[in-house]
């Protein structure tokens, strides 16, 4: 008996059985699944009908991933499947299906990031520098909130404005006492002070006369002989090259305002910053490897990044 994907051998909604009409037919043939495992790529061609082609891709280890927050996509390396919601062992045998949660390779958007934004995702100081505060500020506000903490924060910053006020009016009467004086004592001593110093500058010693027997050098040709000097000396000690950080702390005013621009209008999630750290992202299978022999998708993020991780976190604790 061959694969069928005809509703007729199905039950219905009810429970209740189909009559059988009619014999099976062609155009009701089922194949076997491809069952995509992550290796090596491999990828076989099927005749259809009509003559047309399915790409059966039996093995694959790379896809082309995009991220929605920023419009880019790259194409990464596929590492492990984590979770699907059909079985489980689909996600212990790793096989590549449409809608399973997988892991990917963060090191191309990471590049990206670098080159469009100037921020080093693999550096956790800069990292921390980058995220969104105010996302960030949310999720804090979510896990904790409380009205006696907000109260006490504004008590505590009156009472720290009342001694700053008083000691700004005592400031200004301190500086009247003392100003007057100080200026008349320190205007006589600058003048004497500044006179004999510019004079011994400006005295010029007595040129020296050339020996017998030497012949006088003109001031141009002495400037000739001391360039050539700094020339071969250059020459022997060459300039070290710049790194890639000096490079990116030393830039122009055009790049620092265009980065600037760029900067003003980023946003980065707390969740996907913490995966950057790790090196692997959380993404989603949104093609058919097993009809068009690709394995594309995206990028979790937000709402949808935290349905997917409380999923795969009550799995890991059974």
């Amino acid at each position: 008996m061959g694969i069928s994907r005809d509703k007729a051998h199905k039950r219905r909604a009810t429970g209740g059985k189909h009559k059988r009409i009619r014999m099976k037919r062609k155009f009701e043939m089922g194949r076997q699944p491809a069952n995509t495992k992550i290796g090596e790529k491999k990828i076989t061609r099927i005749r259809v009908r009509g003559g047309n082609f399915k790409f059966r891709a039996l093995r694959l280890d790379h896809g082309s991933y995009s991220w929605a927050g920023e419009s880019v996509s790259r194409k990464t390396r596929i590492l492990k499947v984590v979770y699907n919601s059909t079985n489980n062992e689909l996600v212990r045998t790793n096989t590549l299906v449409k809608g399973s949660i997988i892991q990917i390779d963060s090191t191309p958007f990471k590049a990206w990031y670098l080159q469009y934004y100037n921020i080093d995702l693999s550096n956790k100081k800069e990292i921390a520098a980058a995220v969104d505060k105010k996302l960030a500020a949310k999720e804090l506000k979510e896990e904790k909130p409380g009205k006696k903490g907000a109260a006490e924060k504004q008590t505590s910053k009156k009472e720290a404005e009342k001694p700053k006020k008083e000691e700004k009016g005592k400031k200004p009467a301190e500086k009247t006492e003392g100003a007057g004086k100080q200026e008349k004592t320190k205007k006589p001593e600058k003048k004497p002070e500044e006179k004999p110093e510019k004079k011994p500058e400006k005295k010029s010693e007595p040129a020296k006369k050339p020996e017998s027997g030497e012949k006088k050098t003109p001031a141009s040709k002495e400037i000739s002989t001391s360039a050539k000097s700094a020339k071969t000396e250059k020459g022997k000690q060459p300039s070290k090259p710049l790194t890639d950080e000096e490079k990116r702390k030393n830039l122009s005013k055009s790049q620092n305002r265009k980065f600037n621009f760029r900067n003003s209008k980023r946003i980065l999630e707390p969740g996907l910053a913490d995966q950057f750290k790790t090196g692997r992202l959380y993404a989603k299978i949104t093609s058919r490897p097993g009809q068009s022999g690709r394995c594309d998708g995206y990028i979790l993020e937000s709402d949808e990044l935290a349905f997917y991780l409380k999923k795969i976190n009550l799995k890991k604790r059974k």
